[in-house]
Formats: structure tokens, C-alpha cells, sequence
């Protein structure tokens, strides 16, 4: 199976700092976000496409995502 996955903008809300733009990964295919990655869209961008340059399973994603965000 092949997996599509795409940078997707949100905007969200933290009782914190207010309203923010972040972005998040979709994976069209399984009808799965995660959610608020990275306000940086670049990196997430990045991520998106070693993600699917690899053909991550979304089982492995969040662990994936976490250990690139920390590179």
C-alpha cells in the first residue's frame, strides 16, 4: 500500500499565546491528522517529504515525526 501524506495549515488556540498558525501532516488515504507539528512550515514540509519518500506506515508516524523534530 502507498501512503500519501501532506502539510496541512491550521489555525489553533492556546489559552496561553491565543490564536496561532501551525501545521500538521495529513495522510489522505486513511483520513488521519496529526495535529500542530510545527509552526514552522518548512520543517514540516521537510518531514512530509521524507515521510513519503520512505512510505512511513502511519503506525510508526508519531514516532517518526517525533524523532525528526528533535534532529
Amino acid at each position: 500500500m502507498s501512503y500519501n501524506y501532506k502539510c496541512i495549515k491550521q489555525r489553533l488556540f492556546d489559552e496561553s499565546i491565543g490564536d496561532y498558525i501551525t501545521y500538521g501532516i495529513e495522510i489522505t488515504e486513511e483520513n488521519i491528522i496529526v495535529n500542530d507539528v510545527s509552526c514552522n512550515r518548512e520543517k514540516v514540509n521537510e518531514i512530509v517529504r521524507l515521510i513519503n519518500m520512505h512510505q512511513v506506515s502511519p503506525i510508526h508516524l508519531y514516532e517518526v515525526i517525533e524523532n525528526l523534530i528533535g534532529a
